[in-house]
């Protein structure tokens, strides 16, 4: 009978590093499939549906579903009457997961090209994917104006302080 144990044991502790990292991969696969989806709402320019899929305390940091929903509709316009178009909007798929007592979420690091007659501009940046830790939606938040810790604290109160964050970059091109 010890010897069945034994066995069984053994099989279990090596088993489990093996579960954990296709877990862990299942989930980064599952995070940036979502990202996408997140990322070519902008390319289709359905602001309302893109509203929908971000965290709700990013949300309401912004002044409320109503007024972000008022603001990206009036950005919309203005980038079409200065025609300027999103030509694409990559995602990489996310290093770490983080989790809190109450959420899990991480960083995909982005790349946005928009298009002008006058420029092009190409913008590294990230996005964050967060969800509770008993939902299964990802939620998202655009990392583009979080340049700080503090920024990020507002958001997720128990973020790890010895998290770097990624960093932002904008290239323009004149034609």
């Amino acid at each position: 009978m010890k010897r069945i144990l034994t066995v069984l044991l053994t099989v279990f502790l090596f088993a489990q590093p093996v579960y954990a990292k296709s877990i862990k991969k299942t989930m980064a696969g599952e995070i940036l499939a979502e990202a996408n989806k997140f990322t070519d709402l902008i390319l289709k320019e359905d602001v309302e549906r893109y509203v929908n899929k971000m965290h709700p305390k990013a949300v309401a940091m912004l002044g409320g579903k109503r007024r972000l929903l008022y603001i990206s509709r009036k950005n919309s316009y203005l980038m079409k009457k200065k025609q300027f178009r999103v030509l694409k909007y990559d995602v990489s798929e996310p290093e770490n997961i983080y989790k809190t007592r109450e959420e899990v979420f991480t960083f995909l690091k982005t790349r946005i090209v928009i298009d002008s007659p006058k420029i092009e501009i190409s913008k590294e940046t990230y996005i964050i994917a967060a969800r509770h830790k008993n939902a299964d939606e990802w939620l998202f938040i655009d990392g583009a104006g979080i340049n700080s810790f503090e920024g990020l604290a507002k958001i997720f109160s128990e973020f790890p302080k010895d998290v770097e964050l990624p960093k932002n970059s904008r290239q323009v091109i004149h034609k």
